[in-house]
């Protein structure tokens, strides 16, 4: 008890009258886990993370964490365990294995660093000056994907497109059908458009 008081103490008593009792009992359990005990492990925040993404983000973000195991060798591992160092080790697995202007390298990268980085704010309370994960990605930054090389497509093969597509049947008309509809909405890619269509 001596020791919740002190807790609650801790918080001051501005934050504590602005809290329900709900809030208040979160925060004195945080305030009583000390730094050194915290453990979570990085691949089961993952699962809870990705199942809040959309399908295709999704599907990207489970490509990563199953990319990252293969790194690593396990299927469990305490999220305090993610270091600059480790990073820069699997950017160079993923470099080795993909090339080094391969999308795997920044989105694998990126993505485990998204991960890190929804822990940190669901379990780090700066303002009471808890820190139970640090963070990594201030020493380590993932490699920026270079843009794609643009290549203008003259108007005149547009138009053959158009004019051959009623002549087209099964995935020759599809690719022609998913290409136009991608070039009048300025680029959407195929995962947008394939929910698109399921939605409406």
């Amino acid at each position: 008890m001596e020791k919740m008081q002190d807790k609650i103490s801790e918080l001051g008593i501005f934050n504590v009258a602005s809290m329900d009792v709900h809030q208040l009992a979160e925060r004195i359990q945080i305030k009583m886990v000390d730094a050194e005990d915290f453990t979570l492990d990085f691949f089961e925040w993952a699962d809870t993370v990705i199942a809040g993404k959309k399908k295709y983000s999704g599907c990207n973000y489970k490509t990563a964490t199953n990319s990252f195991k293969r790194f690593l060798g396990k299927e469990r591992m305490d999220i305090k365990e993610v270091t600059s160092s480790l990073m820069q080790s699997f950017e160079k697995y993923l470099v080795d294995k993909h090339g080094k202007n391969a999308r795997a390298v920044s989105l694998y990268t990126s993505s485990i660093a998204s991960i890190h980085g929804d822990a940190r704010k669901r379990f780090n309370n700066y303002e009471l000056e808890q820190e139970f994960i640090k963070n990594p990605f201030a020493y380590y930054k993932p490699p920026k994907q270079k843009p794609a090389e643009k290549f203008a497509i003259p108007k005149e093969d547009i138009q053959k497109l158009i004019d051959i597509r009623s002549s087209l049947t099964g995935l020759y008309k599809q690719a022609v059908d998913i290409f136009l509809l991608s070039f009048c909405t300025m680029g959407t890619n195929v995962p947008d458009l394939h929910e698109a269509l399921i939605d409406n």
